[in-house]
């Protein structure tokens, strides 16, 4: 099979059923929970993986210098949509999008590529986000929902957040340089958690489980780029991959007992 083909099945397959996993342990056990698992990074893991592996492990690594920087821009993609959701629930997303889009393509199109500077800016962005999380838009934690799922809501969730995620690796391939580079970083986890979730419970709980999953993003993302930067150089493809993902795996417990601590 071509590899971009089995890349693109395995986006549409892994994050279509990784986010439908997330909101239903969102809905089962809060949005913490949910926000949490949804942050730990999917698609970008498979991306990595199969640069590296069509193409070389150096070209993998290379590639990560951009990553960090528009991680950023993803989450303040977040912040803006929650912005806008206290003023209009309708618009809120084509608003934080069309945003989005300005900051990506300024971002590709200026050649900025500087690892350091976009490492800084996520981890900046943490305690940032946090206190615009909790200080200024006042997003609480929801609990648990009482919910009975049938075949076709969860049918639902998995085939339009797997078709979201596909799409953007789609475009990633086929859009050019610019229109490529954007959509290599196009924020499909957030943007289709964000959908399903205001769609099932409106925008409190969607706020809410945003709040949780952008703050753990932001460290666990990072810290799965800055370790794949180094072990893709000096490590066989899939204890590379494994050791990356588990960078990851650190960085989301420690938030996770950080929000039972700290985040309301």
């Amino acid at each position: 099979m071509d590899p971009f083909l089995l890349k693109l099945a395995l986006s549409f397959i892994v994050g279509g059923s990784w986010i439908t996993l997330a909101t239903i342990l969102a809905e089962r056990f809060g949005t913490k929970i949910g926000g949490v698992l949804a942050g730990i990074p999917s698609t970008t893991v498979i991306s990595v993986f199969f640069m590296a592996w069509t193409q070389s492990p150096a070209f993998a690594s290379d590639a990560l210098g951009i990553t960090p920087a528009i991680m950023a821009i993803d989450a303040i993609f977040v912040l803006l949509y929650v912005f806008f959701l206290k003023h209009t629930s309708k618009f809120a997303i084509p608003l934080a999008l069309l945003i989005w889009a300005i900051l990506a393509f300024g971002t590709i199109a200026s050649g900025f590529n500087d690892f350091a500077l976009g490492v800084s800016a996520c981890l900046l962005l943490l305690p940032a986000s946090y206190y615009l999380f909790e200080r200024v838009f006042k997003t609480a934690s929801e609990p648990k929902k009482q919910m009975h799922y049938s075949i076709g809501q969860l049918l639902f969730r998995a085939v339009l957040s797997g078709t979201i995620i596909a799409c953007a690796v789609l475009l990633a391939k086929l859009g050019g340089p610019l229109l490529g580079g954007a959509f290599s970083c196009f924020p499909a986890v957030f943007l289709s958690t964000m959908i399903i979730a205001q769609k099932a419970h409106g925008p409190r709980f969607c706020a809410a489980l945003m709040k949780t999953l952008t703050i753990n993003a932001l460290l666990s993302v990072t810290a799965y780029i800055v370790a794949a930067r180094y072990t893709y150089l000096h490590f066989d493809l899939i204890p590379a991959t494994l050791l990356a993902f588990a960078a990851a795996l650190a960085a989301s417990c420690l938030i996770y007992l950080f929000s039972k601590r700290a985040i309301a």
